[in-house]
């Protein structure tokens, strides 16, 4: 997206707040009850959530800001990056900002951890629906018991 993070260098306010929404996403993750939004809007976490979302979307908005104004019609003549793209339809007025800014957010966050989190989710489902655990035990035994023997 055009935007160096320093993250394995420095400490990065951004990279930081990731972090912890993940950390949150978890935690939400493993507490049933904070799983339908009404009840997750009145937990003790919504209000860090919403600041670390606020942090992450200040550097995304950063970011599509700083391609707008780097954005001319000489882009129009090679091939563009997905942000280029985004802001060429914005010009022609078929998408909004915040509509960018989601889409960005997506990108930008889908590179962290996104397995973890998933395989997190995955196991903790499984952990759940004792059925589901216990089909997929057999079928692991039938697949690797003939390694064992």
């Amino acid at each position: 997206m055009s935007k160096t993070v320093p993250a394995q260098t420095e400490e990065s306010e951004y990279e930081e707040a990731v972090i912890q929404i993940i950390e949150l996403i978890t935690l939400r993750m493993r507490s049933p009850w904070s799983w339908p939004r009404p009840l997750f809007k009145l937990s003790a976490i919504v209000c860090e959530h919403d600041r670390l979302v606020g942090i992450v979307h200040k550097f995304t908005r950063q970011v599509i800001e700083d391609c707008i104004t780097k954005f001319s019609s000489i882009h129009l003549q090679y091939r563009m990056a997905f942000l280029d793209i985004l802001i060429a339809k914005m010009n022609d007025e078929q998408m909004s900002i915040d509509y960018i800014q989601e889409e960005v957010d997506t990108c930008t966050f889908e590179g962290h951890d996104t397995t973890a989190t998933v395989l997190n989710f995955t196991l903790f489902m499984i952990a759940l629906h004792q059925d589901i655990q216990k089909c997929l035990f057999e079928e692991m035994q039938s697949i690797f018991s003939k390694f064992l023997n």
